[in-house]
């Protein structure tokens, strides 16, 4: 099997076609209307939320969030002087947790302000993402998450992805395992890594002019259905 991508999707459309009929297929294309955060403070809770989670620091402190609410203004004075808080007030109502526990997550989030405050606005940040995606570049789509995964130390590929889509931006999201799992499998990529596949969708996306979402919809639902080893038959036989 070679790695056609506009092949690969046509051959899971109709299959998913073929087995739940038109009208079920349009629901699942559907490509979701995500409300866009509108003010900074809103776009750094996220930061903050899947920071914690990542960490697991929500697990110890039920609100978070007030850890960082001497940002939600972003002020770059206060956003370059809040680590030290950030430790102190952490520390206070975590009795012994640890400081090396503490560091990444203090870190991740001054970076998140930091690089939020670059947009100066929530209509700023926005312009900003959509200008990685607006050229259906997959190159230039795919990296923006690889850029935010850098920027905010301890939020991942996989927070970036999330943060992103949660921001009001469909067009990135998480791969199911499924998903890579089937990919990887039909040789469309070369690992079952969160990159390798989300740019395989990305690259589908492009070939086939439909929307990332629609084309993950697609694959996920051949999961679902059980209809992978049929999938790569017809696969193996048409590309």
């Amino acid at each position: 099997m070679t790695k056609d991508y506009a092949a690969s999707l046509n051959v899971a459309m109709d299959l998913i076609r073929e087995h739940l009929g038109e009208t079920a297929f349009k629901e699942l294309t559907k490509v979701p209307k995500l409300k866009r955060v509108r003010s900074m403070s809103g776009l750094f809770r996220l930061v903050v939320g899947i920071l914690a989670e990542a960490k697991a620091v929500r697990e110890n402190v039920q609100d978070v969030e007030v850890l960082a609410k001497p940002l939600f203004d972003f002020n770059p004075k206060k956003v370059a002087a809040c680590g030290e808080k950030l430790e102190r007030r952490l520390g206070k109502m975590v009795p012994g947790w640890p400081s090396e526990g503490m560091e990444p997550f203090v870190h991740g989030v001054v970076e998140g302000a930091r690089t939020l405050v670059a947009c100066k606005t929530a209509s700023g940040f926005h312009a900003f993402v959509e200008e990685f995606y607006v050229h259906k570049d997959c190159m230039i789509a795919g990296s923006l998450p690889l850029v935010l995964e850098k920027e905010i130390p301890g939020i991942g590929l996989a927070g970036a992805c999330r943060f992103l889509n949660q921001a009001g931006h469909p067009v990135f999201f998480i791969v199911e395992s499924k998903v890579r799992t089937l990919l990887f499998d039909s040789g469309l990529t070369e690992s079952r890594g969160l990159y390798d596949c989300f740019f395989a969708v990305l690259e589908m996306s492009d070939q086939g002019d439909l929307h990332p979402h629609e084309v993950h919809a697609i694959l996920s639902a051949l999961a679902e259905n059980n209809l992978q080893a049929l999938y790569l038959e017809k696969l193996a036989t048409q590309t």
